[in-house]
């Protein structure tokens, strides 16, 4: 149900055994996360804060600024009935580094897409076997 895919996934330390890019994350206190990922072949960290979270139904991000990378997103939970959940995600990543960042960021955008959608597919896959 709803409660429970929100409450997996609001748990933050969940997140590495969904999306495979995400290797680390550190809970600081309620709002607060330190992130370690790799996409590409590339190693990045990033310290970020919950700046929107309405249980059972939305939670927004963004990374600090002075993070080495900006991250922002937002994962919607919407009942689709009969005990399923549908989530609507939305991640963006940007490395700050210039005109090298957005070069960087068009390259490894599509790289990380896929791999956000084959990890939310094989997270759903594990989550409706287990119940």
């Amino acid at each position: 149900d709803r409660e429970t895919v929100y409450q997996y996934w609001r748990n933050l330390s969940n997140l590495p055994k969904i999306m495979a890019h995400v290797k680390k994350v550190e809970e600081l206190d309620d709002i607060s996360s330190r992130w370690h990922a790799e996409v590409g072949g590339i190693k990045v960290s990033w310290d970020a804060e919950i700046v929107y979270d309405v249980e059972s139904w939305r939670i927004s991000w963004n990374s600090y600024p002075e993070s080495e990378i900006h991250n922002s997103g937002k994962v919607e939970f919407v009942d689709a009935g009969q005990g399923f959940t549908l989530l609507h995600v939305l991640i963006s990543y940007k490395p700050k580094l210039g005109e090298l960042g957005v070069g960087l960021a068009k390259a490894l955008n599509p790289i990380f897409e896929q791999q956000v959608r084959e990890d939310i597919m094989k997270w759903k896959e594990a989550i409706e076997k287990e119940g």
